[in-house]
């Protein structure tokens, strides 16, 4: 269990211990599915509480225990 507020969620099929600095960005947000090696499932939970798409793949998520005031919007 985490306190703790999650906006985005990505998933590699690859390692990416090489590319860490750049994903993490210094903490900024960004619009992971542009990087170079982009995630195979990325999610931005920002506009649902019962589904969350998936950007770059083909699995969505659902939202569990999820009331709109847990939404975060910035733009990446």
């Amino acid at each position: 269990y985490a306190d703790a507020i999650i906006n985005q969620v990505a998933i590699w099929n690859t390692d990416e211990s090489a590319n860490l600095a750049t994903i993490y960005n210094s903490g900024a947000t960004q619009d992971l599915s542009l990087l170079a090696s982009a995630p195979a499932h990325y999610y931005e939970m920002e506009t649902s509480v019962t589904t969350i798409t998936d950007i770059t793949g083909s699995t969505d998520l659902v939202g569990n225990n999820f009331s709109s005031s847990d939404l975060v919007t910035d733009t990446p």
